[in-house]
This record gives structure tokens, sequence and C-alpha cells, in this order.
């Protein structure tokens, strides 16, 4: 006697209008949690830890051309204490004319600012120094310093760089050549 296969129907799927089981709501909530947790921590980050300000000699900056001397980390370009006027500065690239220097501009940073001038080390009278500071973002050339002579006291410089990715800091000669142009891009910064 042959038996024949069972066939068996599939129970019909339940319709319910109770709310899920208690193990989807607990996934729901760890998700939620999660979530919440993922934006604090983004709002942590944004407005407490990541830095308001970070400084032109602590990044990585490229020298694509100078004359005379390579540019110096927190001195003058003969060594000296940044000094432009009266006020001395310990943070600072010291150039001297012509000299281009390129570097990626971080992430989230609004403005760049920095005091700039002929270093005192440069006396006036006695050094014919004449420069032009000027910012490149992204290949457009924002509008230069008026000339600065030995003797005058720091320019300020405050540039928009939101939305940029790539800065050319450029110092010449204001056409007259290089003779004794020593300058300073003091306390130069990155600020949010």
């Amino acid at each position: 006697m042959e038996t024949q296969p069972e066939t068996r129907t599939a129970p019909a799927p339940e319709t319910s209008t109770q709310p899920p089981s208690s193990s989807r709501t607990k996934d729901y909530v760890y998700l939620l949690i999660a979530f919440c947790g993922l934006i604090a921590a983004y709002l942590v980050w944004e407005f407490v830890l990541a830095p308001k300000e970070i400084r032109l000699v602590d990044l990585d900056y490229t020298v694509e051309s100078f004359q005379w001397m390579e540019p110096k980390i927190n001195t003058s370009i003969d060594g000296n204490p940044l000094k432009i006027g009266n006020t001395i500065y310990t943070h600072g690239l010291g150039v001297h004319a012509n000299t281009e220097i390129s570097l990626k501009i971080p992430k989230g940073m609004k403005t760049f600012l920095a005091e700039v001038g002929v270093d005192a080390e440069m006396v006036p009278g006695e050094h014919p120094s004449s420069v032009r500071f000027m910012v490149q973002l992204d290949g457009v050339l924002a509008p230069p310093t008026e000339i600065i002579r030995a003797g005058e006291q720091p320019h300020q410089l405050s540039i928009p760089v939101e939305g940029h990715t790539h800065m050319l800091l450029i110092v010449d000669d204001a056409g007259d050549g290089n003779h004794s142009d020593h300058a300073d891009w003091a306390n130069a910064r990155f600020v949010r």
C-alpha cells in the first residue's frame, strides 16, 4: 500500500491591529538611541572639540618659490623674533620678497587672519624695504595690500576662505626690486 504525500496548507497570515511586538519596539529604540548618539557626537566635535583656530605654522605648506632665503618659521628671515613696528609676535612666517607659499585650507575654517608688514630689523632710511602681500584662493587673486615700507605698523589681513580649498600666499617686491624686503606673515591663522 502506497502512502499519499500529505498536503499541508500554510496558515493564513495573521492580521492584527495590535502594536508591534516588544522586540521590534526595542530595535526601534536602539536605532533611535544610536542615531541620537551620532548627532550628539557630531555636535560635540563641531562646537566643543574642533579647533576654533589653526595657526599657519602648524599646517603643511609648500614653498613654491623664494628669492634670497627660504622662509623661516616663527622668526624673521634673519632669525630674529618676528617684529612689525613695535609689536613682537611668537608665531608666523618670516619671508623675503619674492616668495610664494601654497597650502590647503583646513576644512571648516571661515577666515584667514594675519598681521603683515616689513620686519622691524629693516630700519627706515637705512633700508629701502617695500613689499605687497597677496592671497590667491583657488587661483583667484584677492586684492593686494597697499605697498608696505620699513617702519610701518602691522597691517591687518582678513580674507574669507569658506568654500575654498587651496591658498597661495604671495609677497612681492612692490615693483622696485627686492633689496631688504624682509616681510612677516605674523600671527597668521585660520579661524572658524
